[in-house]
């Protein structure tokens, strides 16, 4: 049996989803195949969610059901990785949308050498109101770099080798509520990670998420780490010196102008947070940056803002 054909392990964490999970039973159903594993990790639920997972674990021989009592994010993931009996893990969230062909494309793009990989997402709200759309930077060190934003390598649309996992450390609760990003910047150096150019997760944006609830800590969390995090620095020199080469692959892939623009968003902010400032780097940034050939570069990063905005505003509503 190739790679590509083996099973993998669905890994949902709830806590308080039962409002979404009627819906996403059916996101589930649609994406595993019958010998795929599901484990579900009820960390504490008290608003009916677990009654639910009972029933529907009772339906299929495939669900394997943990029941903890506040465990957090970081550990409870952690549990039902070293439960896992697959090598690839897929992250499902109970709130968001998958699209059912998900799992089978990322598959496709696993290699011996993959640690983990991402997809293109949008964001929606509770009324599935469009709130922007992502387009991940597919290559390994395009990947890597896009870390510095730590944007592009949504949580829930990861796929993840067990075994890279495992020898980095796992999810680390001190580093909540970065500690996927804390994963991705370990799993980068060990491995590639890299993305498939397809719009599989549709990430909401809800009240009582932690994203929504502390955004602030995250960031903070988020810098700290990037700081951190000295092997990037050769994945932005590989990308700055092959920089033309990287627009010209895009050039080729669906939503192209907003593939590059993100990867041009991403150098920059690279340059600012991994680099000290050289006139040789800056002089090669600023020939890559007019080799995307886009009518007016500036403006046009701008324009990417608007959906930020808009995100930004939704989630201080909820405050």
């Amino acid at each position: 049996m190739s790679i590509n054909t083996n099973p993998v392990t669905l890994l949902i964490p709830v806590k308080n989803g039962y409002k979404y999970l009627n819906n996403f039973r059916k996101i589930i159903e649609s994406n595993a195949n019958s010998h795929d594993e599901i484990i579900i990790i009820d960390d504490g639920s008290n608003d009916g969610s677990n009654d639910f997972l009972k029933k529907w674990s009772k339906s299929q021989s495939n669900i394997k059901l943990i029941v903890t009592t506040g465990l957090g994010i970081a550990e409870a993931l952690n549990l039902g990785i070293s439960n896992s009996t697959n090598r690839w893990i897929a992250r499902f969230d109970v709130d968001d949308e998958y699209e059912q062909n998900r799992i089978t494309l990322q598959k496709n793009s696993i290699t011996n050498d993959t640690a983990a990989i991402f997809t293109d997402y949008d964001f929606i709200d509770d009324d599935n109101n469009s709130y922007g759309y992502l387009t991940s930077p597919i290559f390994s060190d395009a990947t890597a770099v896009s870390l510095v934003n730590s944007s592009r390598t949504a949580h829930p649309s990861a796929m993840y080798d067990k075994e890279a996992v495992l020898e980095v450390g796992g999810y680390l609760s001190e580093d909540f509520p970065a500690e996927d990003l804390s994963l991705w910047i370990r799993l980068s150096k060990i491995g590639k990670i890299i993305s498939v150019p397809n719009l599989l997760l549709h990430y909401r944006i809800r009240k009582g998420s932690i994203t929504s609830n502390q955004r602030d800590e995250s960031i903070a969390k988020k810098l700290k780490l990037i700081s951190k995090a000295s092997h990037l620095h050769n994945n932005y020199i590989y990308c700055l010196e092959n920089f033309e080469e990287i627009i010209e692959q895009y050039q080729l892939l669906p939503n192209s102008n907003q593939r590059k623009l993100l990867f041009l968003r991403d150098m920059l902010a690279a340059n600012t947070l991994l680099c000290s400032k050289s006139s040789k780097k800056f002089s090669l940034l600023n020939k890559s940056f007019k080799s995307l050939n886009l009518p007016s570069t500036i403006i046009e990063l701008f324009e990417l803002n608007k959906d930020k905005n808009k995100r930004a505003n939704l989630r201080n509503s909820f405050k």
